[in-house]
């Protein structure tokens, strides 16, 4: 008999493991700037009462930061929108809470570009949220915490590493970028978005199995057209039977 070669089944996608949790500095600076704020507060007598110079200074410097922080991230979206990228990725993303699960295939700009409205979003929403803690409860604390973890923050942003400080995307910086779960999204049973790459190692390993499954079917197909020993000799007994009925 001639062999069949079977056609190799489409290329099956790895997905790529999603980023450890690491320990950061940055973890613990929110602790550390809070307890030394207190710390000179109360050694060196500051007044932060309403209408003060410290204040002024306090809320002068926060939104200082504040807007050098959104003109960066809009300097980065230009440059992102300048610069094509049309190298294709594709970004899978489990299911979460309210979320059912998606894979979307995206090039490199626009995957930049959503990381940008994150990065946007990241710094735009906490500095509405403290504003209005402010305005409105006078919380001081908030504004000098925010001062110095949002330029942190920023700074360890994988966009300002490759856009502003010239690092190449490749290593930590390799896109697509897949955030670590959360312990909340672990426990819930969702994780973070997942990067997937088709490998020629898993298309040769997904073409042998299917060939060793088809291979085992067809053998068995093989020994089912066989009839055994017992079946052959019951089926000529009754052939026997009926041969012997039609004489008499």
């Amino acid at each position: 008999m001639a062999s069949t070669t079977l056609p190799a089944p489409p290329a099956t996608a790895t997905p790529a493991t999603p980023a450890a949790p690491e320990m950061k500095i940055t973890m613990f600076l929110p602790i550390i700037v809070l307890m030394g704020w207190g710390k000179v507060v109360e050694k060196y007598e500051i007044d932060l009462t309403e209408g003060s110079d410290a204040l002024l200074y306090l809320r002068i410097t926060y939104y200082s930061v504040a807007v050098i922080c959104l003109l960066t991230i809009y300097y980065i979206r230009t440059v992102v929108q300048s610069t094509p990228n049309e190298e294709k990725l594709t970004v899978n993303t489990p299911k979460s809470m309210g979320k059912e699960a998606s894979s979307e295939e995206m090039t490199a700009q626009e995957h930049d570009m959503k990381e940008v409205q994150k990065a946007l979003t990241s710094l735009a929403m906490p500095l509405c949220m403290i504003s209005l803690m402010h305005w409105k409860w006078e919380f001081i604390r908030p504004l000098v915490m925010q001062s110095i973890m949002m330029p942190v923050t920023l700074s360890d942003n994988k966009l300002f590493k490759i856009y502003i400080l010239g690092n190449k995307a490749e290593g930590k910086l390799k896109r697509p970028w897949v955030a670590a779960p959360s312990g909340l999204a672990a426990l819930m049973g969702g994780g973070a978005a997942t990067a997937t790459v088709a490998t020629p190692e898993a298309t040769t390993d997904e073409s042998d199995k299917a060939a060793g499954k088809k291979g085992k079917k067809g053998k068995k197909g093989k020994k089912s057209a066989r009839p055994s020993g017992e079946t052959g000799a019951t089926e000529q007994s009754a052939t026997a039977a009926k041969d012997t009925k039609k004489d008499k």
